[in-house]
Order: C-alpha cells, then structure tokens, then sequence
C-alpha cells in the first residue's frame, strides 16, 4: 500500500513544516545534521521535549556529537525522536543513513524528516540527491510507518532559492573574486525582475511542483 501525501503547502518552508510537527516532538530529541541548529528553538519549544542534542560531520559549537550520518557511532534506539531536515541530499549514501536513523530511534519513536524535490545546487559540502514523495517512501518504507505528510514550497520559492544558491554558491565567490562594484546595479534589477515574476508565477499553484518533502514518521 503506498504512502498517501496529506497536503500542498504552497508557501510553506521547512520552518513551517517543522512548526506543524510540534505536537509530535517528544522525549529526548536528536537534530541529526543539526549543523548551526537553526531550528532549536522551534524544537524545544514543543511541550514534550525533555532534551535537545545536535550531531553534525563538524565540530560545530552547540553540537553535542561529531560524527558520520552514515555511520554515528551513537547508542541503538537510543531517542524518542529524531529530527533530520534537509540533510540526505548532502549524503552519499541516503539509504544507509536512514538505516542509521531507524537503529538509533526508539521502537514506537518519531522520526521528523524533510529532503529537497526541487531547489538549486548547494554542496554544503557535497551536494548530490534530490527526492520525490515516491522517493522518500522508497527510502523509509521498511523501517518506519508514515504518520503525515507534505509536499511544500510553490514555484515562486523553487525560483527564489535557485536565485539564492547561485549566488551564494557562485564561480566568482568560490574563487574569491571582488564583484561588488557590477553586482550593485545587476542586483537592483533581479530584485525588480523576481519581485514582477514571484507576482505572476504566485497566482498559480502548481501540486506537482514542490520544493521540498515534509513527513512525521514512526519506528515499527
């Protein structure tokens, strides 16, 4: 029996997503590929959260585990929950990671998870995968169950973040190259250029475009 999608959230981002996943956060949480832990707060927001770690590749401040995704190295089921967002593109091999992700959460726990449909190329330090629904559910079927799920992000933020990762992620800027003096006046007409299009495109929505994948899963 395959996976049932819940809903389209055109405007959603992964923060949205996460936001609706609160209620089922639960126990000792680990942000797996935490990184920065950008959404830590959102995390430990959720009422029944007793504890927050992060595990990350870099040793990165407020990250409790250095390590592998592939391989941690941590306790077998030994969270309530695992949160992992936008992380398995990054990985070479997704499958062994959530296999990883299945022995380290406890039977019956959460495992709240996000990848990337359609969104540019950002090697953080790799960049190599992007998932569709089917692909997610490929991925997780055999150890998880799935509790809800979206698919999230219009055309108008697959389009933003292309912009965004291309510059952030330039020729020029991995060369290290001053570009400051003829960015100033090309800036000022991508930003008109978007804002016209992210009008036109916006009125629009499109299901079977979506940025990303969003799904609260449980351990079987």
């Amino acid at each position: 029996m395959h996976w049932s999608i819940s809903e389209y959230k055109e405007k959603w981002t992964t923060r949205d997503f996460l936001k609706a996943s609160l209620p089922h956060l639960k126990g000792d949480v680990l942000d797996y590929g935490g990184g920065t832990q950008k959404y830590r707060s959102i995390i430990e927001s959720a009422q029944s959260v007793t504890s927050y770690k992060a595990f990350d590749v870099a040793e990165i401040p407020g990250v409790d585990f250095v390590g592998d995704v592939h391989q941690s190295g941590l306790e077998t089921a030994r969270f309530d929950t695992v949160v992992c967002t936008q992380v398995l593109e990054h990985t070479e091999r997704p499958w062994e990671v959530v296999k990883e992700i299945a022995r380290i959460c406890k039977a019956q726990g959460t495992v709240i998870l996000s990848v990337p449909f359609l969104i540019g190329y950002h090697p953080c330090p790799n960049d190599f995968y992007r998932f569709s629904f089917q692909g997610v559910e490929a991925l997780c079927q055999d150890d998880f169950e799935l509790v809800q799920a979206w698919t999230y992000g219009g055309l108008d933020q697959i389009l933003r973040s292309s912009d965004e990762f291309s510059t952030e992620y330039s020729y020029e800027k991995f060369l290290k190259i001053d570009t400051t003096r003829k960015k100033s006046m090309a800036s000022s007409l991508k930003k008109k250029f978007w804002k016209l299009a992210y009008k036109i495109i916006g009125a629009r929505q499109i299901p079977s475009i979506y940025s990303n994948v969003g799904c609260i899963l449980k351990r079987k």
